[in-house]
């Protein structure tokens, strides 16, 4: 399939002798970065839904274009970065707490939340 691309290679500006037999490593990957910039990845982008993950308990929602986009102007607060943070130091100790469970304790429902 790479040598039907030759041609288009050729008007590219690439000069190199393309054919079914060899090609080069730096032959290779030239004709590979051209197939890639000459793919329409626009296209296939169109034909992905944009979902939003539901709360808890509540469905996903597949949104339109403009839906993303507003959503994409959204800010933050720093009340907002504040929470972030303090998930994180918040997640971290529960790791820490899961890694503790081995050896400390036989209850079933704790090990295997751990």
């Amino acid at each position: 399939m790479l040598w039907q691309h030759a041609g288009n290679l050729r008007e590219l500006g690439f000069c190199m002798n393309i054919d079914r037999v060899s090609l080069s490593s730096a032959g290779m990957k030239a004709a590979v970065a051209a197939l890639m910039v000459s793919s329409s990845t626009a296209a296939f982008a169109q034909g992905v839904p944009i979902v939003k993950p539901g709360a808890p308990g509540e469905r996903n929602t597949v949104l339109t274009v403009e839906q993303a986009s507003q959503l994409a102007g959204a800010t933050y607060t720093p009340a907002d970065v504040d929470f972030m943070q303090g998930m994180i130091v918040h997640h971290q100790q529960a790791v820490e707490m899961a890694a503790l469970v081995d050896g400390r304790t036989n209850n079933e429902d704790i090990v295997a939340l751990a």
